[in-house]
């Protein structure tokens, strides 16, 4: 029998396609320049749009279709830039080597994802061009028919990397919805090429303009990574909520409190060297469930006791024979002090009401 290949090999089978798909449409895509589509000042050089390509790939989204996330950047914008204004040749050679430079430097990909990555950007970037330049006649980068040319050629780019990305994921054993893909790449396209459609029009008459939609873009993207450091903490907040529910449900019976009850015991405090003769060791704490030491201060210590109507525990800090309440309802196992000087106290609350991470700074 002979041996199926490795997913390995055959991601390198499906670069090798890209960069021979990519090779057939060079001489279409690549051909020289019959006219200049207009004065583009730094978006007509291979280092303008490489430095573009470079922090559009930086600035990623994640947008959520049919309840799955599909990830995109804003690097169509640049590349539909490139369309309407630089020599093909020089746009290549940027995209690939601004690409190449975020996720080398900036994302640490592995080789066999970099080679992957490259071979599509590849493949799609001469497909654009072939259908730019197919459908472009004008060479006006703010004629309507350039723009749809540009919409064109980077919606089949997209159309690309979608069908890429499917394939990939086969080849490794996953499972995706090709619709989801095409309808992201659909979106993710007419979003970026509007955008840049706007972009030309101000390159082209009122460069200073670009000024004021740089800003509108940056409030956009802040406000988005915001809102995703939100959603993500609520999230964490929503399954821990989930959780210490389950936890209180599974271990509500009273068999299993008077378990935790009864694994509680008095706390005393002994010397190092051992006790005189005739001298009973110093009670601290009678009834204790666990405890901690303060690492910079032994004397210091933080305590639990087990509650009577829940499996949590109620929280103090014990310090030179006097006990400082902390809070209740904290769920076992998750007190400890914060390093570096131990000052403060962390624990989860699994109290429904108030479930949470919460930080305290007892008096000292």
């Amino acid at each position: 029998m002979r041996p199926r290949p490795l997913p390995a090999h055959r991601t390198l089978v499906l670069c090798a396609g890209l960069v021979a798909f990519g090779a057939v449409l060079a001489p279409y895509g690549l051909g020289p320049v019959s006219s200049g589509h207009g004065n583009g000042g730094f978006l007509t050089s291979w280092w303008g749009l490489t430095a573009v390509f470079s922090v559009a790939a930086i600035f990623v989204f994640h947008v959520e279709i049919d309840s799955e996330a599909h990830t995109f950047s804003l690097s169509e914008v640049p590349l539909a830039l490139g369309l309407m204004f630089a020599d093909p040749r020089e746009l290549l050679l940027a995209r690939l080597v601004g690409e190449a430079l975020v996720l080398i430097g900036w994302e640490r990909q592995s080789a066999p994802k970099l080679i992957f990555n490259i071979s599509l950007f590849f493949a799609e970037t001469t497909a654009a061009l072939a259908v730019f330049r197919t459908m472009d006649t004008t060479g006006d980068p703010v004629n309507w028919q350039t723009w749809l040319a540009a919409l064109a050629g980077v919606g089949i780019a997209a159309v690309l990397g979608a069908s890429a990305v499917w394939g990939v994921i086969r080849v490794h054993g996953g499972r995706v919805d090709p619709g989801q893909l095409l309808q992201a790449a659909a979106i993710t396209s007419g979003v970026n090429t509007s955008l840049a459609t706007i972009a030309a029009v101000l390159v082209a008459y009122s460069r200073p303009a670009l000024v004021p939609l740089l800003v509108i873009v940056g409030m956009v993207v802040a406000a988005y990574r915001g809102y995703t450091r939100l959603t993500r903490r609520y999230a964490g907040l929503e399954l821990l909520y989930q959780f210490t529910r389950s936890v209180d449900r599974a271990l509500a019976s009273e068999s299993v409190m008077e378990t935790v009850r009864a694994e509680a015991c008095d706390l005393l405090a002994v010397p190092a060297e051992g006790l005189p003769a005739g001298k009973a060791a110093r009670r601290i704490a009678d009834g204790v469930k666990s405890f901690d030491f303060d690492r910079s201060n032994p004397e210091r210590l933080l305590l639990a006791w087990a509650r009577k109507d829940s499996v949590t525990l109620d929280l103090a800090v014990w310090e030179a024979g006097k006990l400082t309440a902390v809070d209740q309802a904290a769920l076992p196992g998750s007190a400890a002090f914060l390093p570096p000087d131990s000052r403060r106290v962390a624990y989860v609350v699994a109290d429904p009401r108030r479930a949470g991470v919460y930080v305290a700074d007892p008096p000292r």
